[in-house]
């Protein structure tokens, strides 16, 4: 049975090696040609050196992977309804913060969890779902939080143009009479005073972002709405100022974000996906850190660490643009599901322009680099920012310089107290009616050196949060991270 089938096989080789000779060369020569051209695609391939883009987009999608297959981690309730379109106030667009993602409201690719009972994100206007099988969060600015705010808002576009208090201000601000549309509404010195629009009794501390505004920023801003290629507010269409302008004056959470996100910051802060009207969708930062405060040390003190890091990430991350996040709170902060800290809340973050920081300047009140600065220092500081009073150049410069040159202390010092520290003297000045937390570094095990341990921990958070020499808060920063780093590996 086997020696008919290799009969068969050896007549056929035969007749078309005697008698086709040519079409067996020709057969031959193809497919030593095939194996050549697979070889070299093969080799193209292993060869081939992976781009910073194409590294990128394999991670992101790599990424996207993990958070749809944790998404229970993050969305945790029993069933999620579509998002109600009526909450989007998409008819009041441009006056708004975007449509990037009104087709998927419109399609109920959003779904949200709207609890019977009001909770405390509710409170501020957020809600927990998914988008797409991806954890979200929608933050929803429009709320009884932002109803005023949005309310004078609406008026100054109404009565700028018309000159009564109630218009069509979807239309209104676009209008080429719209005092949005004119250039002074970019203009550096009048975005400075621009939160008298939403925030007439909350002085200028209501929108920390704009205390150091540089006509720089406000072309970085600008490229975030329109063509990358084109700088300046400018060059944007009527729509494209008017959502810039929204962003900038009412509740600019959602344009901080496209910024951190835009700038690489979105290492520590959760990515935005865009918005619909008047709210905006972003990525689940996490479950908020105080739900780990009963964790073992161990894990408590690699938050720690990489809080503290965080602080560094925020001066480093981009060479042109440092950010001030103002208030470091347990409600500001998550854990993700790869156990990753990331920063919620950016109403409180300011940016700092590092090459409008011109060196020569002294101050010689109170702020320099060369003297400590703690609570009073710090206090003196932001009254100069809220005083309301409209700063020549020169004195505003003076005053985002000083701002600079304490920025890290004033973060570490905040960090420090608020979060990281137990002693009862940090838990009493970060009590503010609110919630009360322990520390996140309490409780250390007992070991054979708990004593030493506890002592040099303490110590270095005290120097952390009050200075007691100049350079003394960053060498405490400094060993905190080693004690705490050396002290893990002990447990482990």
């Amino acid at each position: 049975m086997i020696r008919a089938p290799l009969k068969i096989f050896s007549t056929c080789l035969l007749n078309a090696c005697c008698r086709r000779p040519k079409t067996t060369i020709l057969t031959a020569v193809v497919l030593f040609l095939l194996y050549l051209l697979f070889s070299h695609v093969g080799q193209i391939a292993e060869d081939h050196v992976e781009t910073v883009e194409e590294w990128e987009a394999r991670m992101e999608a790599e990424r996207l992977l993990r958070l749809k297959k944790h998404v229970s981690f993050y969305v945790r309730h029993r069933q999620l309804k579509p998002l109600p379109q009526s909450w989007t106030q998409k008819e009041l667009c441009p006056a708004c913060f975007g449509l990037e993602m009104c087709e998927a409201v419109e399609k109920n690719e959003i779904l949200i969890d709207i609890p019977d009972e009001q909770t405390e994100a509710a409170r501020k206007g957020v809600y927990f779902g998914t988008w797409k099988d991806i954890p979200i969060a929608v933050k929803r600015l429009s709320s009884e939080l932002y109803a005023n705010e949005f309310r004078y808002f609406d008026q100054f576009i109404c009565k700028n143009l018309t000159g009564s208090d109630d218009c069509d201000v979807s239309s209104a601000i676009v209008n080429k009479a719209s005092f949005v549309q004119k250039k002074e509404a970019f203009d550096q010195a009048f975005l400075l005073q621009a939160w008298k629009i939403s925030y007439s009794k909350g002085g200028p501390l209501s929108l920390p972002y704009s205390l150091c505004l540089t006509e720089s920023l406000v072309d970085e801003f600008s490229q975030l709405y329109g063509n990358a290629e084109d700088i300046g507010p400018s060059n944007l269409t009527s729509v494209q100022r008017a959502i810039l302008f929204t962003s900038m004056v009412v509740q600019p959470e959602s344009l901080i974000l496209k910024f951190m996100t835009d700038k690489q910051f979105h290492r520590i802060s959760p990515r935005i996906h865009g918005a619909c009207g008047r709210l905006v969708v972003v990525e689940h930062g996490g479950i908020l850190l105080e739900h780990y405060l009963n964790q073992s040390f161990a894990e408590r003190a690699e938050y720690a660490l990489q809080l503290l890091g965080l602080v560094n990430m925020l001066w480093h991350t981009d060479p042109t643009w440092f950010a001030l996040y103002k208030e470091f709170e347990f409600e500001n902060i998550a854990v993700s599901y790869e156990k990753e800290i990331y920063l919620i809340d950016y109403e409180e973050l300011i940016l700092i322009q590092n090459s409008d920081m011109d060196e020569s300047i002294e101050d010689h009140e109170t702020f320099t680099k060369d003297r400590t600065c703690n609570e009073d220092c710090f206090q003196e500081l932001w009254r100069n920012f809220s005083s309301g009073q409209q700063m020549s150049y020169s004195s505003r410069k003076r005053q985002c310089h000083s701002l600079h040159a304490v920025s890290s202390a004033y973060m570490y010092s905040r960090l420090c107290r608020n979060v990281l520290s137990d002693l009862g003297e940090h838990r009493r000045a970060a009590d503010k009616g609110g919630k009360k937390y322990r520390g996140l570094l309490h409780s250390i095990p007992s070991t054979e050196e708990k004593s030493d341990v506890e002592s040099y921990i303490n110590s270095a958070l005290k120097e952390c949060v009050y200075e007691t020499s100049n350079g003394a808060r960053d060498t405490a920063v400094n060993n905190l991270s080693d004690i705490l780093f050396t002290f893990m590996k002990h447990l482990a």
